[in-house]
């Protein structure tokens, strides 16, 4: 009900204010609505506050809820307005409060499960790690599948390094002189120097060919032997460290060398490209070039003589082809062009006749 002003009228005892009946009548409708509204007990207004003047609900029928349905509605609250504010948003369990954004709050669920609410932290640690029965000096590890494990400390027990454990490796008996430490790939061990008498050189421990197992030295003498394989000559050259391998002849006068060829040297009658079957057994053949070039010519290509040619396409479009559509013979006056589903033909116009269209004008 909105609030009931009693009339007074425009100056005393004008006879223009409420009688008294009816003034008494809006008195007691506005004091009904106050005391429906603040909580009675019988006939007495509820006291919201306690005597120091602080807002106190102990003991009273009322309760003041922050009850929002889904945290969507809650968020949709600005915060900054609502700072420190707090809200209870049902769908997801939990308790939030205003401050820069709405904080979501833990709960203590060792006294039950609460409904719709999931503790972040439970997973890890306060309801399947945490059980009070820890043993003292124990730690916290990670078993790298979103679980801890209590475990005993690192340290003591023996676990320092003593100079008992660097003689078993470095201190090794029956060293010979002038011997050094090489790893082995699982330990240390001692090995003759590469070069005697203290001093380095400058050498190739391991050689890397592609697609094959490495070379590695056996000892500091081992030497390194390259072999020319068949139809191939080896140069060496000690100034700039290199080696050059240089293909030879294939014999048999049959093959040209296709590199930095030019113009013309192609011998396509005599002359043949060599294969290599990569994928299987790496065996070798060659055709003769005459031969490839034969084996391309297919639909409009031809070869003669080694030379690949290629005629002209034989679907291009004439007049003749655009005639025998559109141009049909035997098209009369004012016909169209219709399409029939498959081809164009001439069609009378829909309208027909000619006829002039009457005018209605409106009113």
């Amino acid at each position: 009900m909105a609030k009931q002003t009693i009339g007074i009228g425009a100056s005393a005892n004008d006879g223009s204010g409420d009688p008294i009946r009816i003034a008494f009548d809006k008195v007691n409708d506005n004091f009904n609505e106050l005391y429906g509204n603040g909580g009675t007990t019988g006939n007495t207004l509820i006291d919201l506050f306690d005597s120091s003047g602080n807002f106190d609900l102990t003991g009273k029928p009322h309760k003041i809820s922050f009850y929002y349905d889904t945290l969507v509605s809650l968020q949709a609250l600005n915060p900054g307005t609502y700072h420190g504010a707090i809200g209870h948003a049902h769908d997801t369990g939990s308790l939030y409060y205003a401050h820069g954004s709405w904080r979501r709050l833990l709960a203590d669920t060792s006294g039950g499960t609460i409904l719709n609410y999931s503790d972040p932290l439970a997973p890890h640690v306060w309801a399947n790690n945490v059980t009070n029965s820890e043993t003292s000096d124990y730690v916290l590890k990670t078993n790298a599948d979103g679980t801890y494990t209590w475990v005993e400390m690192a340290g003591g027990g023996g676990s320092s390094y003593a100079d008992a454990n660097v003689d078993t490796h470095l201190n090794t008996s029956g060293a010979s002189a002038d011997e050094v430490l090489s790893w082995t790939g699982s330990d240390y061990a001692w090995v003759a120097q590469s070069s005697g008498g203290g001093s380095s050189a400058n050498t190739f421990g391991t050689i890397t060919v592609a697609g094959q197992s490495n070379i590695v030295a056996d000892s500091a003498t081992d030497g390194l032997t390259i072999v020319a394989g068949s139809n191939m000559t080896i140069t060496t050259d000690a100034s700039t460290d290199t080696i050059t391998f240089n293909a030879s002849g294939s014999g048999g006068g049959g093959g040209t060398d296709l590199n930095s060829l030019v113009g013309g040297t192609i011998d396509v009658a005599a002359d043949s490209i060599g294969f290599i079957d990569a994928d299987d057994s790496n065996a070798s053949k060659k055709e003769l070039i005459a031969d490839l070039v034969a084996a391309i010519a297919g639909t409009n290509v031809t070869a003669s003589n080694g030379v690949l040619s290629v005629a002209a396409p034989g679907n291009t479009y004439t007049n003749a082809d655009v005639d025998g559509h559109l141009n049909v013979s035997g098209a009369a006056s004012n016909q169209f062009l219709q399409w029939s589903g498959s081809d164009y033909q001439w069609a009378a116009a829909s309208g027909g006749g000619g006829g002039a269209a009457t005018r209605v004008n409106e009113a």
